[in-house]
């Protein structure tokens, strides 16, 4: 188990996460050059059940506000709950499921009102990870990102990916 807490600064309205539209112009409504305030808070947990299986989560919660021009503030949403099951099939293989919500605002206040997106995006993840021998392992996966950016109206986004990891 882990908790965490970080205040940051940031000379423009942006988080720095890179993956999202919520990221960027973090405050709506408000200027790209508007300074920004951020504190974070966040938990990170696993639980090994049985020697096989592992439950894993983490969240965090951002308080961020406008530090010049006209008050303004939103707070920022993420989570993902996993389960992990190792020797699936065979020695040394791994089959995971995860689902969760990436970074999106979940409540905007005075001049970034009103909040722009109109649901809430969902990620679901699926991966098993096949041991070929003790130096090669190959992972097909599949992410399934629902809402993407918080707009009911955008397609879900499906990404198929394969990874090859050389272990020496």
């Amino acid at each position: 188990l882990a908790l965490n807490y970080a205040h940051s600064y940031h000379q423009i309205n942006i988080l720095g996460l890179g993956e999202s539209a919520v990221a960027v112009g973090a405050i709506p409504n408000v200027g790209a050059t508007t300074p920004v305030s951020l504190d974070s808070v966040g938990a990170t947990a696993a639980w090994r059940i049985t020697p096989k299986v592992t439950l894993t989560g983490f969240g965090f919660y951002s308080f961020v506000n406008a530090v010049t021009g006209p008050e303004a503030s939103t707070n920022i949403l993420s989570y993902m709950g996993g389960i992990h099951i190792k020797d699936v099939l065979t020695p040394g293989s791994t089959f995971g499921l995860l689902f969760g919500q990436p970074p999106a605002r979940d409540r905007v206040s005075g001049a970034a009102s009103p909040k722009p997106e109109d649901t809430k995006p969902y990620h679901l993840e699926a991966y098993f990870k096949y041991r070929v021998n003790d130096n090669i392992s190959i992972t097909p996966g599949v992410f399934v990102i629902f809402n993407p950016e918080g707009f009911s109206g955008n397609r879900t986004i499906t990404v198929p990916v394969i990874r090859t990891t050389f272990t020496f």
